[in-house]
């Protein structure tokens, strides 16, 4: 880290300040409450426990939905789901297909044709 670029590295850093001031500027000041559904696994329950715990430091409070794989992949074809889904996915062409169109995974409903 220490040999990127000042910008790079803020970006990457832990500000606590910072987060609180973006949230402020969403107009989101006394932060709020989302849902997350995941496919419940151990692996990735304690990755977004450790979420929960950094994004509740500024306000926010992450509640974990995890389920079947059934049905979370239901829930995903369906785009069922009230809040955020989370997937983890080291393929290449499910990360592009995340932001095209009408893909299954494009979960944030991201249109844009330069990505």
């Amino acid at each position: 880290m220490e040999n990127l670029p000042a910008n790079v590295q803020e970006l990457y850093s832990h500000n606590l300040t910072k987060a609180r001031e973006l949230l402020d500027a969403a107009g989101y000041s006394t932060g709020f409450t989302t849902t997350i559904t995941f496919y419940n696994t151990a692996t990735t329950t304690d990755y977004l426990s450790l979420i929960v715990s950094m994004w509740s430091d500024i306000g926010v409070t992450l509640k974990l939905d995890g389920r079947d794989y059934n049905t979370w992949v239901g829930r995903i074809r369906a785009r069922n789901y009230d809040n955020m889904i989370y997937y983890g996915s080291s393929s290449n062409w499910q990360k592009l297909q995340s932001y095209s169109g009408t893909s299954t995974w494009n979960q944030s409903y991201v249109n844009d044709a330069k990505n």
